[in-house]
C-alpha cells in the first residue's frame, strides 16, 4: 500500500506518515516516519 501511494503520487517527499498496528493481547506499535 506504502508504494502505491508514493509511485501514485499520494505522498510526497517531506511528507509525514503514522503507521499504527494492534495486535492480539493489546501488544501494539506505531511509526512516524518523515518521507
Amino acid at each position: 500500500a506504502l508504494d502505491e501511494a508514493v509511485r501514485g503520487g499520494k505522498l510526497k517527499q517531506g511528507e509525514v506518515v503514522i503507521f499504527v498496528a494492534f495486535g492480539a493481547g493489546l501488544t501494539w506499535a506505531n511509526a512516524v516516519v518523515r518521507m
